[in-house]
């Protein structure tokens, strides 16, 4: 039970590509990618895509992927899996729908 936990919890970062909406199901934990999980921990620990992180800090980086790994106990296979797509809540863009100001009115008049 606490192994599908840790791997729930783990899953919940990440959302299915293209539409973003869908959350990744942890029966699909395994395939997850290494590079998926490396996104995910350069955005969490240094505010930075994963490719932007400093040289510097890379042997950290590459040390939180494989925690996180072991800490899910599954085993990462090198690459992406460009279906599964990190939850970076400060640098994706925000989906925004256009209404008029009618739709907003009725609305209004409704809830009152």
């Amino acid at each position: 039970e606490v192994l599908a936990l840790k791997q729930a919890e783990a899953c919940g970062w990440f959302v299915k590509v293209p539409k973003r909406t869908e959350r990744w199901p942890s029966s699909r934990v395994c395939e997850l990618r290494r590079g998926n999980v490396t996104e995910w921990v350069a955005w969490a620990f240094f505010n930075s895509e994963a490719a932007r992180v400093p040289s510097a800090r890379q042997t950290e980086l590459n040390e939180l992927v494989g925690r996180i790994a072991q800490w899910m106990e599954v085993e990462l296979q090198p690459g992406y899996n460009p279906e599964a797509s990190a939850m970076r809540l400060t640098m994706d863009p925000i989906p925004s729908a256009h209404r008029p100001l009618l739709y907003y009115a009725v609305t209004q008049t409704i809830l009152n």
